[in-house]
């Protein structure tokens, strides 16, 4: 009966001991839109558009909503890359890019700054970067812009974890 005890002990702390290490790898908390405070102005943030697109990975051609933004007076239209597989998790594989090209060029909406959130809207500082139709970053070609989205249009806002 001690062993049974022992072994039985045993087995609770082996148990314990693969949840506490068997943590994901993601390095950012989904929040919805109302959930946010202010102590995560000045954070990094995506904001995924519509619906939720928790679950989409690689491996799926599944691309996420799409928003427009006004660029220099013309309207682009980005379309969400989530690649989030439920465990691992990345925020700076998280993109949006345009759906039509400029001088041969995609532009990727790669991440925010969250300046404010009121009780209707979020403001950040968005950063944009233009790509090669391989996906490598063209060089010295970025710029951000200060955007404002109703919390309405938002389903869920990824913020970054520090590291």
């Amino acid at each position: 009966m001690r062993f049974v005890n022992s072994f039985g002990i045993g087995i609770v702390i082996l148990f314990m001991s693969a949840v506490s290490f068997g943590q994901d790898g993601s390095d950012m908390n989904y929040l919805k839109p109302e959930e946010l405070t202010k102590s995560a102005i000045g954070k990094w943030v995506h904001l995924d558009f519509e619906s939720e697109s928790f679950g989409a990975d690689r491996t799926s051609k599944r691309h996420g909503d799409s928003v427009t933004v006004d660029l220099d007076g013309k309207p682009v239209v980005f379309v969400e890359h989530r690649f989030d597989d439920g465990l691992n998790n990345w925020f700076d594989q998280q993109y949006l890019e345009s759906i039509d090209s400029f001088d041969g060029l995609k532009i990727r909406w790669i991440k925010n700054k969250l300046l404010s959130i009121d009780v209707n809207e979020i403001k950040v500082e968005a950063y944009f970067h233009y790509y090669t139709p391989t996906g490598s970053p063209y060089r010295d070609k970025t710029f951000t812009k200060e955007l404002s989205f109703k919390k309405s249009s938002i389903a869920v806002v990824l913020l970054k974890i520090p590291s």
